[in-house]
């Protein structure tokens, strides 16, 4: 019987915290963010297939992780901005697998 109490123990100890799981949620929020700015800004200096895709990417990322709750969430202002963006700019990068 004292061997199981220590197992009981011992499994309650090796649970994971919800601590970091929180932090990388934080941390992948923030990069996303960045890159999003990153990638907004070099669209607009030079139009190239390859900004627009990754552009894109990114911006379908955000809004796939930001509406996994009950309700939907609305576009925020800067992903509306991308999009906006992501339209003017499509002829200008050529052909378009996305849209």
């Amino acid at each position: 019987m004292s061997n199981l109490k220590t197992t009981l123990k011992e499994a309650k100890w090796n649970v994971p915290q919800s601590i970091p799981f929180t932090r990388d949620v934080k941390v992948l929020h923030a990069h996303l963010e960045k890159k999003h700015h990153e990638l907004l800004c070099k669209l607009r200096s030079c139009a190239s297939a390859d900004s627009y895709a990754a552009l894109a990417k990114i911006t379908l990322s955000q809004v796939i992780l930001f509406n996994r709750g009950k309700a939907p969430v609305i576009l925020k202002p800067f992903m509306v901005s991308a999009m906006e963006l992501l339209y003017e700019t499509c002829e200008a990068c050529g052909e378009n697998p996305f849209m």
